[in-house]
């Protein structure tokens, strides 16, 4: 099996923190010619990663592949097995997919106009505090030293930008008013298996940031 996929993307990253947490050694590649390629568009017609060849089998989108990796090797569990649990988690993973991670990623682009920087910041504060209460209401388990839960997959490349990433372009701290979260970040932060990904990310954003440069 392979991933194809870039370590800078929070997509990407929630996969192979999945990966790692599973035990699994599943290599993250690049595209074959690129996303946009013709051999990659038969993989996935979105042209976007990552995308998990499992052996022949085709799985899309970083939350359907966590999923796969989930019911494909159960042992050790990502997943809590009370369903109410288990909502919660699908559900903080939701909320990133849709009302965090699309302004928070679209606002490290900046276009120069503020009206429109000042409207995805809105959008993003929006998002977090859905998460901060999602977060509050059921709290995730601390993670365990040796491995994450599906949300915690998901979270940790999350507040890695929102700390790491997102001052080099924005001023405001987004964690300070979210203790849930803010307190999530500072175990991810030391995390054995969050620090790899995280190095990996910040190499992969240096590179991007001379390219543009």
């Amino acid at each position: 099996m392979k991933l194809y996929g870039a370590a800078l993307s929070p997509y990407s990253a929630r996969v192979m923190l999945a990966i790692r947490a599973k035990g699994l050694e599943i290599p993250l590649v690049d595209p074959p010619g690129g996303q946009k390629s013709a051999a990659f568009l038969a993989l996935n017609p979105m042209g976007k990663t990552p995308v998990l060849d499992a052996d022949g089998a085709v799985v899309i989108e970083s939350a359907v592949i966590c999923e796969f990796l989930e019911d494909a090797f159960p042992d050790p569990a990502l997943l809590p097995a009370q369903p109410a649990a288990r909502a919660a988690q699908r559900t903080v993973a939701r909320l990133l997919d849709l009302y965090v991670l699309p302004p928070l990623l679209s606002l490290m682009a900046q276009t120069g106009d503020s009206t429109i920087n000042a409207a995805r910041l809105d959008k993003l504060t929006r998002g977090l505090d859905a998460l901060e209460a999602v977060v509050s209401r059921t709290p995730l388990p601390a993670p365990a030293p040796t491995t994450l839960s599906l949300a915690d997959c998901a979270l940790a490349p999350t507040l890695l930008f929102l700390e790491r990433f997102l001052p080099r372009y924005s001023q405001e701290d987004l964690l300070a008013k979210r203790p849930a979260l803010a307190a999530l970040w500072t175990a991810y932060a030391s995390h054995p298996l969050v620090t790899p990904v995280a190095r990996e990310m910040e190499r992969a954003l240096e590179a991007f940031g001379q390219r543009r440069g």
